[in-house]
């Protein structure tokens, strides 16, 4: 069994350099997931050493500018691409959106590379209680199938899915998997809250030891996990071993 944990940042934490070389040296993870921020490019080359790790790139979501549930933000595309080509990132993983409507989704994405494109699943609401594109299993797969692109499974998010539904998680994350997810996405959380939480491992009642039973534990999983300053080295080191030992049954 093969055990590839991403770390996540954002191109704008420099404050983290420290922390992460301590990660990365101490072999705590294997890539970097870089969630991009528009208009930080040059900020980031310039704190951004040549670690020798792959890296992934997270293209800017609502929060920041782009929602292609309404069709906003296509001018943050080419930059997010153009910062992907930077750091080497054969991939880039986007969300759905929040509002609008799945073929404003499709629209969006049409001039994107699909073989590039990797999109997200979503909670059903959003933190302001707007409802998500790309919630459900079939909305995943329509857009995964209509662009061609590969598919990121967040654990959390299809909790929180299950849980706006009135879904059983488990038969939940067993039908995202028949969409052979490309990596995924994994953080803790409560099981009877709609909210996006973002836990640290172990401090949630999300069942990871079954769910590392239903999907492939030899892809890529990013932790996703809460950092509550830029000294988290212990944080990152307790999701990381919480996540091993679930991976191996040993919890």
């Amino acid at each position: 069994m093969k055990f590839r944990i991403g770390l996540k940042v954002w191109s704008i934490n420099h404050d983290f350099l420290d922390t992460m070389k301590k990660i990365i040296e101490n072999n705590l993870c294997q890539y970097v997931e870089i969630y991009y921020i528009p208009g930080s490019s040059e900020l980031f080359f310039n704190w951004w050493p040549d670690f020798p790790i792959p890296v992934l790139v997270h293209g800017p979501t609502t929060r920041d500018g782009l929602n292609p549930a309404v069709g906003q933000g296509k001018n943050f595309l080419e930059e997010t691409l153009n910062f992907a080509d930077r750091v080497q990132s054969e991939k880039i993983i986007f969300h759905p959106g929040m509002g609008g409507n799945l073929e404003n989704v499709l629209s969006f994405f049409s001039c994107f590379s699909g073989k590039r494109l990797i999109i997200e699943n979503m909670p059903f609401y959003s933190l302001d209680w707007r409802e998500c594109q790309g919630a459900p299993p079939e909305e995943i797969n329509t857009i995964v199938q209509e662009i061609g692109c590969s598919f990121c499974l967040d654990v959390g998010h299809g909790a929180k899915y299950a849980c706006s539904k009135d879904l059983d998680f488990l038969t939940v994350i067993k039908r995202f998997e028949k969409i052979n997810p490309f990596m995924y996405h994994i953080s803790d959380g409560f099981m009877d809250n709609d909210m996006d939480e973002h836990l640290n491992m172990g401090n949630g009642d999300i069942p990871y030891q079954e769910i590392f039973q239903i999907i492939d534990s030899e892809k890529a999983m990013t932790l996703e996990t809460a950092k509550s300053s830029s000294l988290f080295y212990d944080e990152y080191e307790k999701d990381y071993t919480y996540t091993l030992k679930a991976l191996r049954r040993e919890l």
